[in-house]
């Protein structure tokens, strides 16, 4: 049984991500693109966003709320990095 302080679409979020993790990191390994530190960033942030969820109801709901909107905070800031490289990126130079 789920605690009550825990959602169910919350958890079901987080282990759709831990499972597709390991999809996820072969893609990445097959990408050459500028900005991929960036996009790796992201998804550990979002990733330690999905964790401090989940575990705010268990331990220290203040604080992991805190890391939890901070890590959206960072992923958003490495995507929009991500974007900006990308911007920059020539097709005339290998492409897209």
């Amino acid at each position: 049984m789920i605690p009550p302080q825990i959602q169910q679409s919350e958890l079901i979020i987080l282990v759709l991500a831990v499972a597709l993790l390991p999809l996820m990191v072969r893609a990445y390994r097959g990408i050459d693109l500028p900005g991929k530190r960036w996009l790796a960033a992201m998804v550990a942030a979002t990733l330690v966003a999905y964790v401090a969820t989940i575990a705010e109801g268990f331990v220290l709901p203040e604080a992991l709320n805190v890391l939890e909107h901070a890590s959206f905070a960072v992923a958003g800031v490495c995507l929009a990095r991500v974007a900006f490289e990308l911007s920059r990126y020539r097709i005339g130079k290998g492409g897209l």
